[in-house]
Parts: C-alpha cells; structure tokens; sequence
C-alpha cells in the first residue's frame, strides 16, 4: 500500500502541470454544477411565485377539452362550491372578437367574469386605456376592472 501512495505522489510531482489542470478541471466543473443547479432552483421559485401572484397555489383552472376554439363546457358552480374545501367557484368566459376603432380594426380579447372575482381580477392590475366597464345587464356581464 505505501508503494502505491509512493508511485502516486511521484508521478503527480513528475507532471505537475497535468496534475494542476487536473485539479482545476475539477473545480470549474464542480463550480459549473452548483451554479447550474443554483439557476434553476432560483428560477422555479421565482415562477412559482409570480403563478402564486397571479392565480394563487390553490386555484384550478378547468378548460374544454380539444384544439376546437368553440369548445364549451358546463359547470354546475353550486356543485363544485360543495366540495369540501373549496372556497368559492365562479365562471368566467374568454371570446375573441374583431373591434372597430376610428383609425383601425383589429381582434380582441374579450374577458367576462362573475362579480365575486372582482377582488382577483383587481390584483391583476389592469387598466381600462379608455371606455368603461360594462354593468352586468344579462347574466355574465362583460366588461374589465377599472372604469
């Protein structure tokens, strides 16, 4: 065994500039491994966070199912209120629509909510450029926070 640690020491002491290349190989690709590993922690936490900020950990959002832009889907609201630990269900309807302005045109998103997001939605911090937010004259109302 002493002749092994021997044989080592000499021949690291014979190519002394191998062995210090060696050495610092491995230091950058250890350095290399931390940093990589610290990015992607610090960034899922960043996400993480800024989906807490928007929706919240405990939000589920239910979508049709399909690549159809017309697929429709019925919830019963009172039903799912009724689940043992949910705190509130609320719908709301997103459509695309082609707007007219005085200069242009062009399409639009256009987002309808049940009143009970109202404390959601304005986290969101969203402003209205110009016009108002359309009262609730039938069921779903359209219109957005501000206004």
């Amino acid at each position: 065994m002493l002749d092994l640690f021997r044989l080592s020491i000499r021949n690291v002491l014979h190519r002394r500039l191998r062995s210090w290349l060696t050495v610092i190989g491995i230091l950058i690709g250890t350095a290399a491994v931390v940093a990589l590993i610290s990015i992607g922690q610090g960034l899922e936490r960043s996400i993480t966070q800024e989906v807490e900020r928007i929706m919240g950990f405990n939000t589920l959002l239910i979508t049709p199912e399909g690549r159809s832009f017309r697929a429709r889907i019925e919830l019963d609201l009172a039903a799912l209120e009724g689940i043992p630990g949910v705190a509130a269900a609320v719908a709301v309807r997103t459509e695309t629509g082609f707007v007219q302005g005085p200069a242009r045109g062009g399409f639009l998103s256009i987002t309808g909510y049940d009143p009970a997001m109202e404390e959601f939605v304005g986290e969101l911090d969203l402003e209205l450029a110009v016009g108002g937010r359309a009262e609730r004259a039938r069921a779903g109302g359209i219109g957005g926070p501000g206004g």
